[in-house]
């Protein structure tokens, strides 16, 4: 850290002898240009030293230079802390929204972050508006947004038991009822079940993915981890799915993604982190769990 502290102070010191050594040889040059002057106009007479600064001080050169370096001093000084001020004073306003719990458009915050100790004062709205214009696609998982009211109807398109082979046969002739901008992809689970092999899951993730960019060709397409099960569940000895199993599909898809040059999102940590989010059958998740993952979904932005 030191090191790069010292290269730092290094690097803008070399910069203000540079820009030192210009205002030196302008200065220099104007001298000379002045001296030159009256030498040649008052025929070699005595020159009135005070005379030539008071010359130069008037040239625009000059001053443009020294105007210049003052406004670039006060500017790299200022830069952060008004970008901080600018940031702290958006973070407040937001956050007295939140407490008196008013709807937020959530344009006027677009860069402001909502912390994870607040998320579940944000109105349930806020997700609706912001992801009016999106897609979500995925099983019975990506189905809780649309039963608990998190977002509009046309938003989600989920089935129970949904898995890319079925997806795939679908997707050509549905009425999806919107022209994405964006598309929130998450497939896999119900593959875990019954796809033996990382192989034979690629190939079933890749056509239904075909399938998808050729009905949305506009779309940008995002590719969500398969989220994991609860270590209660994981540790069943006749459980139909598994972490073991989860994890390795998810390689997969973040292979894939890798491959076609799309953004791989993976939000298993906040179950890693909160195992109180998983409903009794160690798999579905409860409702609070959605507006943290929907919170999580709109920050990538």
């Amino acid at each position: 850290m030191r090191d790069n502290f010292e290269y730092r102070r290094k690097k803008r010191k070399n910069k203000k002898t540079i820009s030192l050594t210009i205002f030196v040889l302008i200065l220099l040059g104007m001298i000379y240009f002045l001296y030159s002057n009256y030498y040649l106009n008052r025929n070699k007479e005595n020159i009135n030293v005070d005379e030539i600064f008071d010359g130069i001080k008037k040239t625009n050169i000059v001053k443009e230079l020294i105007d210049k370096e003052i406004y670039n001093y006060n500017f790299k000084i200022k830069e952060k802390e008004l970008l901080a001020y600018r940031k702290k004073r958006k973070e407040e306003e937001l956050a007295k929204l939140l407490a008196k719990g008013e709807e937020v458009n959530p344009k006027d915050f677009k860069n402001v972050k909502v912390s994870k100790s607040s998320v579940n004062t944000v109105p349930i709205s806020v997700y609706k508006e912001y992801f009016k214009e999106d897609l979500f696609i995925g099983d019975s998982i990506t189905e809780e947004l649309k039963y608990y009211k998190f977002l509009y109807d046309n938003n989600v398109f989920s089935k129970i038991g949904l898995n890319t082979d079925t997806l795939r046969k679908l997707i050509p002739d549905e009425d999806f009822g919107i022209e994405p901008k964006n598309i929130y992809l998450m497939m896999g689970l119900n593959d875990s079940v019954f796809v033996k092999t990382e192989e034979k899951f690629k190939e079933r993730y890749l056509a239904m993915l075909d399938a998808l960019e050729a009905k949305f060709p506009n779309a940008k397409i995002y590719l969500q981890a398969i989220f994991p099960v609860s270590k209660a569940l994981d540790e069943k000895e006749d459980a139909r799915v598994n972490n073991t199993k989860i994890n390795s599909f998810n390689e997969v898809i973040k292979t894939i993604a890798s491959e076609r040059g799309l953004d791989y999102l993976d939000f298993s940590y906040l179950l890693k982190e909160n195992e109180d989010y998983f409903e009794p059958d160690g798999m579905h998740l409860k409702s609070k769990f959605h507006k943290v993952w929907l919170n999580e979904v709109k920050n990538i932005h």
